[in-house]
């Protein structure tokens, strides 16, 4: 299997051993041209994406349309979780993006906001 397959699949143990071999989690894929992180955070896979950011993937790197993974996440899944996830490793999400959207403009249509608010929030406390 393919690095780019294995993350659209979200196939950790596949993307374990690409990342053991040392491939680079910030290089965009080859097919696609997605930043791999962007792929996990579009399609949900949490525990590749949390794998990604322990192999040091970028949280605040943008994709070619200019959505940093946390905004990717909150326009395409809505995922309290992965937001959460992208949250704790520092992702901003009041963040603008060049649309003027930041991540908590688009979790409004999925109704998960609440979660940024509440751990941007608790983080201040």
């Amino acid at each position: 299997m393919y690095w780019g397959t294995s993350v659209e699949r979200g196939n950790t143990t596949n993307m374990l051993m690409f990342i053991r071999t040392g491939i680079d989690v910030n290089k965009r894929l080859v097919h696609s041209g997605a930043v791999p992180l962007h792929v996990c955070a579009r399609f949900g896979h949490l525990d590749a994406a949390q794998i990604l950011l322990m192999a040091g993937a970028a949280y605040d790197l943008p994709d070619d349309l200019g959505y940093t993974p946390i905004q990717t996440a909150a326009r395409y899944n809505g995922s309290v979780d992965v937001l959460l996830l992208f949250l704790k490793y520092g992702a901003d999400g009041y963040e603008k993006n060049a649309y003027g959207y930041s991540a908590l403009d688009y979790a409004r249509s999925y109704g998960t906001h609440a979660c940024i608010h509440e751990y941007t929030i608790s983080k201040k406390w």
